[in-house]
């Protein structure tokens, strides 16, 4: 299999089909995460991601991407765990660094680290962090119908656009000034989310994370968990132009690269939620509308093309993602 997310037809055949049917389990609206009930103590979310980014800020991108999970559910954060795998020939200095890294990120995020578990294994070559994050919500999350608005909040590509003109700097710096990079760098703190869910919530989004794999990925994965279709406008896709130039410059796509920072919603009226996010500083773009169709039609100009299955996030092709 290639790498990054398991194959969605894989996914359905092998990992979603078998584990189905949890009693105490709620539909979740985009699978960011799992949704279920505990009777009088409310709704809680979990969710799980392995740190796959290369670099000094992996810890960093997986904690923001779990928590952006339990955002878009509706929940407020409860805490981080931790499983850390590390080869044989790993020095204690190097657990140390990992760990201080991840205090300082979840710190700095306000989310205490509930637990953990480290293990020292032949079995890996590298250190391995999966992060787990545990929330609760005050509902059950919205179900995604046809006939919604597609909104999609900042701008795609975010994480990958930080990671790019950080680890790849000196190269760039061959074509760029300081400052272009410097600002690209500085997309990275645009991939902290929260602020935007609870005015969200006042329209009953159903909210999806856009991380690996980028907002086509993220689509898919909205729509096939509700059996809808789609028809959106590619060029209404909100993207920045260090976004544009770095992928140009890589001969990547923009449209399949982790975007951690950026949610897809749904709601009955997606400009009214776009105008709301403005007044709160959060920009925010209408692409579409679900539909009851199957067809997952995207748009560009004359132009007609349809939504593939998931693709490996670009990330991996330049080695930022592993």
């Amino acid at each position: 299999m290639q790498q990054g997310k398991v194959p969605y037809n894989v996914l359905k055949r092998s990992v979603i089909r078998p584990v189905l049917g949890s009693p105490r389990g709620l539909p979740g609206g985009g699978l960011d995460s799992s949704v279920f009930s505990s009777g009088k103590d409310g709704v809680f979310v979990m969710t799980a991601n392995p740190v796959t980014v290369t670099g000094a800020d992996g810890v960093y991108y997986g904690v923001h991407r779990c928590l952006a999970d339990l955002y878009a559910a509706g929940a407020v954060p409860v805490g981080i765990e931790d499983v850390v795998l590390l080869p044989v020939e790993t020095e204690e200095a190097t657990l140390q660094h990992l760990m201080h890294m991840l205090r300082c990120v979840c710190e700095e995020a306000g989310v205490p680290i509930l637990g953990g578990h480290t293990t020292v294994s032949g079995a890996v070559t590298r250190p391995v962090i999966t992060l787990s994050g545990v929330g609760r919500a005050e509902a059950e999350p919205e179900i995604l119908h046809p006939s919604r608005d597609l909104v999609v909040t900042k701008w795609i590509g975010l994480a990958g656009t930080a990671l790019l003109a950080s680890e790849k700097e000196q190269s760039l710096l061959a074509r760029y000034t300081v400052d272009f990079v410097e600002h690209a760098k500085s997309m990275k703190a645009l991939v902290q989310t929260g602020a935007e869910i609870g005015i969200a919530g006042n329209f009953h989004a159903v909210i999806h994370n856009v991380s690996e794999g980028g907002i086509l990925a993220a689509l898919w994965e909205l729509l096939e968990s509700a059996g809808l279709g789609m028809d959106i406008d590619l060029k209404r896709i909100p993207i920045r132009q260090e976004t544009v130039e770095l992928t140009e410059y890589f001969g990547l796509n923009p449209y399949q690269m982790l975007s951690t920072g950026s949610y897809l919603m749904a709601v009955e009226d997606g400009q009214a939620l776009v105008e709301a996010l403005a007044e709160a500083g959060i920009p925010a773009s209408v692409i579409g509308k679900t539909t009851s169709e199957k067809a997952r039609i995207i748009r560009r100009d004359e132009e007609v093309r349809y939504l593939d299955r998931p693709a490996m996030d670009e990330l991996y092709r330049v080695g930022l993602l592993y």
